[in-house]
């Protein structure tokens, strides 16, 4: 990470610049995606009319590995009189 600010100070103004840098990094060896159930009254469990018992549930299993770079910046300027 990098990050830094100038000031600078004339008649009235107050002027600050800056910035800074950043790089990040996740790595996960095993990544698993998510599911979902199948409810045969879907209208009725959201009225709490229906069994929480789902009709059928879908595992969409998988592994996964990812490493995921990114590189993250920002600038600003500002002037206080």
């Amino acid at each position: 990470m990098f990050q830094d600010t100038l000031s600078w100070i004339h008649g009235r103004h107050s002027l600050r610049f800056g910035g800074g840098l950043s790089r990040a990094q996740n790595n996960q060896s095993k990544y698993i995606p998510g599911a979902y159930s199948i409810f045969l009254n879907y209208p009725g469990l959201l009225l709490g009319q229906a069994p929480l018992n789902p009709f059928e549930t879908i595992d969409l299993a998988g592994i996964f590995g990812y490493h995921w770079r990114t590189w993250d910046s920002s600038l600003y300027a500002q002037d206080d009189i």
